[in-house]
């Protein structure tokens, strides 16, 4: 049960990193490539040029943004793509593609868009960064899981030791009046529901006596009389 409530823990724990990262990732690549496709995609294609160049160079986001603009005959207008995905590749869906960005290999999460004149748009991110991160919460997460299996195996040996000591000194009492000893009692400590059944067993006990007694004065007494 610990073992499942951890696992489950574990990825509510993933998916409210990774996950959330993963989906804020495809909402700016989205956001940005509908917002070049309407703005410029009706617009010269120098504009769009002129924006992307932009884009490349501000600084933000400059070490995993991916953008490429390609001629209808597949040539490279402007971006930061040495190779990309075939023109096969479906239109306006996110799709992880292996490309060659700022001349390294590179694996890219992408979206590509058809424009007016009869090039292309790609717009992605770099997924270098985003697996590290994952690499990093699957490492923390296995970590965390070993020791707290650890401590779940140590504290179920404790506390199954505990059990059998205090199970333990019932069966020991139990054998002891089987064997004939009928004053033997279980030693009563603390208040909890071991010490509450030690406490009513020895109640029985003390009723059972009882009852031995008086079958031994009835016996006496029929004894005497015959």
């Amino acid at each position: 049960m610990f073992a499942t409530m951890i696992l489950l823990t574990s990825a509510v724990f993933y998916f409210g990193t990774v996950g959330v990262l993963d989906r804020s990732i495809d909402g700016k690549i989205v956001a940005i490539s509908n917002r070049l496709v309407s703005s410029y995609g009706a617009r010269p294609v120098t504009d769009l040029v002129r924006e992307i160049e932009q884009e490349l160079t501000d600084g933000i986001d400059s070490d995993t943004e991916i953008f490429l603009v390609t001629s209808p005959t597949g040539q490279r207008v402007v971006g930061n793509l040495s190779t990309w995905p075939d023109a096969a590749t479906p239109r306006g869906q996110l799709v992880n593609r292996e490309v060659i960005r700022d001349g390294r290999p590179s694996s890219a999460r992408l979206i590509i868009h058809s424009l007016p004149f009869g090039g292309l748009l790609y717009v992605g991110r770099d997924l270098s960064e985003q697996r590290s991160i994952r690499g990093l919460v699957w490492r923390a997460l296995g970590a965390a899981a070993v020791i707290s299996l650890a401590l779940v195996i140590l504290g179920a040996y404790l506390f199954r030791r505990q059990i059998e000591a205090r199970i333990g000194e019932i069966r020991y009492t139990a054998r002891d009046i089987e064997a004939g000893n009928l004053m033997s009692r279980i030693a009563i400590s603390g208040d909890d529901e071991f010490a509450r059944l030690s406490i009513d067993i020895n109640r029985m006990l003390d009723r059972i006596e009882q009852l031995m007694d008086g079958v031994r004065h009835v016996s006496n007494a029929i004894a005497h009389d015959l």
